[in-house]
């Protein structure tokens, strides 16, 4: 499904889409996974998250049921982290009070974080997303790969998740 310039491509799942006349707007994903894309960008939401954007960026996918001050949090960190003059004393404190707040469930609201920005994988985000995915000891040296960008490492990662979409289909709790 496209609007305008949005892209939105189903991989088999129940989803709701809001989208109003400026461009921005809400995806839901109650089942399976939705690819939201715009221009050359792509993000994966899975089941029981959602994802707000408007006409220039889309947020940090969050679940469905995270608290609004979660949500907020998350999505203060990432807008202060793309900004070009970020304000390292707040980042640090986003980054500590999510960490702090996030639940299992909230794995790839973090994971997300951690692939946007890498350089939050020296801080608190990093062993809470570790936690998350039942690493049970934290490894420096793919630690600091992450934080220099070194996708072979979040990809060591992405295998760890619960549900993946190379695999969605075996994954689908409405198929057939």
């Amino acid at each position: 499904m496209e609007h305008g310039e949005l892209r939105f491509i189903d991989l088999g799942c129940e989803f709701e889409l809001n989208v109003e006349r400026s461009g921005s707007g809400t995806l839901a994903v109650t089942s399976g996974w939705v690819i939201y894309g715009r221009e050359d960008k792509q993000i994966l939401v899975p089941e029981y998250y959602s994802l707000a954007f408007d006409g220039e960026s889309a947020q940090v996918p969050v679940r469905l049921d995270s608290s609004s001050e979660f949500r907020n949090r998350v999505d203060a960190l990432d807008a202060q982290l793309t900004l070009n003059a970020a304000d390292r004393p707040r980042v640090s404190d986003l980054a500590q009070a999510i960490a702090a707040r996030a639940r299992d469930e909230d794995y790839f609201t973090l994971l997300n974080l951690l692939v946007k920005h890498p350089s939050l994988a020296a801080g608190p985000l990093y062993p809470r997303l570790a936690k998350a995915l039942g690493i049970e000891r934290i490894d420096e040296s793919h630690r600091a790969r992450w934080a220099s960008g070194d996708a072979s490492s979040r990809e060591e990662w992405w295998q760890r998740l619960p549900k993946q979409p190379k695999s969605w289909w075996l994954n689908w709790r409405d198929a057939l």
